[in-house]
């Protein structure tokens, strides 16, 4: 329940306390919590013994496609240059852990119509003018988004305040990481020049 809560927050949750006599005890605590496992249907149990761990066995593959179609987003996958279809995904979870895509860059892309690294186009509704019954292997649109994925955005930080914390940055997240929570967008606009002042002043 509390990896729900941290996920998704409050909203539409309505959360009922049942307090129980100081008197009991653990088995009685324990029959009590298997009794509303068995008579309150839910998708959140999904350990169904009480006093469990929280979380469930490993799911199979059909379970993990079933469920994908059943909850998951579709993402469609053009080429940006040729708008040849490519691959579709049953859910977004499926694609960033597939492809290894960030769930930022991903939402900006579909947000904004912006390609992804100059050679992906992503759309959550199919392109109706194109033809999408031949689909890439998807071990061959691994190895793609592998070729356009290696760092390039491999910089020199230079803080003019404290020099022993100037370095080298493999990525924007490194460099992110490494400041605080910075803003990946507006640091991107740092490295390639759109923004010419020094950032956070230093």
């Amino acid at each position: 329940m509390l990896r729900y809560l941290y996920k998704y927050g409050f909203d539409n949750i309505r959360l009922i306390y049942l307090i129980m006599d100081p008197s009991r005890n653990l088995d009685q605590v324990i029959q009590l919590e298997q009794y509303y496992i068995d008579n309150l249907p839910t998708s959140l149990n999904v350990d169904r013994t009480a006093s469990g761990t929280g979380f469930h066995t490993p799911m199979t593959e059909d379970m993990r496609i079933k469920l994908r179609l059943e909850r998951g987003l579709q993402v469609f996958i053009y080429n940006a240059s040729t708008l040849e279809f490519l691959y579709m995904f049953d859910s977004k979870q499926h694609l960033y852990n597939t492809l290894k895509v960030h769930h930022k860059s991903l939402n900006w892309c579909i947000a904004n119509g912006s390609t992804y690294r100059d050679k992906f186009i992503f759309a959550l509704e199919a392109l109706t003018t194109l033809d999408h019954t031949n689909p890439i292997a998807l071990d061959s649109l691994i190895l793609m988004f592998k070729s356009v994925q290696q760092p390039r955005w491999v910089f020199y930080g230079e803080n003019i305040e404290n020099f022993s914390q100037s370095r080298v940055f493999k990525s924007l997240d490194d460099f992110c990481t490494a400041v605080g929570k910075g803003d990946r967008t507006t640091v991107r606009n740092h490295v390639n020049g759109t923004k010419t002042t020094l950032y956070r002043k230093v």
